[in-house]
């Protein structure tokens, strides 16, 4: 029986998968009830994810304000993460917004990055 939370979780390892072939240590942090979903990390680069299946609209302003607050307080780049497929591209795709706003590819790390050179 597919439910909600299987199809949220599918998402969430999508996302945790993604983030890995780019070259991060990502990790789900599932059933947690907490502010991040897919955690990532690599070379000084830390990314929290909330993951939202139906589209980053479907977060409450109190989600986005306390990812965000946690993302500062922690140096880390918070990104809100939907399905492509709510863009018209292809159903697998994902799309990353940064601090909610703007579109973001997280870059494909082959050589260490800082945090600066990320967000250029």
């Amino acid at each position: 029986m597919t439910t909600n939370y299987n199809r949220g979780a599918a998402f969430e390892r999508r996302v945790r998968d993604d983030l890995c072939k780019r070259g991060y240590w990502a990790q789900r942090s599932p059933k947690s009830g907490g502010v991040v979903d897919v955690f990532a990390y690599h070379m000084g680069i830390a990314l929290f994810s909330q993951c939202k299946r139906n589209g980053i609209r479907s977060m409450t302003r109190e989600e986005a304000r306390a990812l965000l607050a946690l993302a500062k307080r922690h140096n880390a780049l918070a990104l809100f993460v939907e399905p492509a497929k709510l863009h018209g591209k292809r159903r697998t795709g994902i799309v990353y917004w940064l601090n909610g706003k703007e579109r973001f590819e997280p870059p494909r790390l082959t050589q260490p990055l800082n945090t600066r050179q990320a967000l250029q």
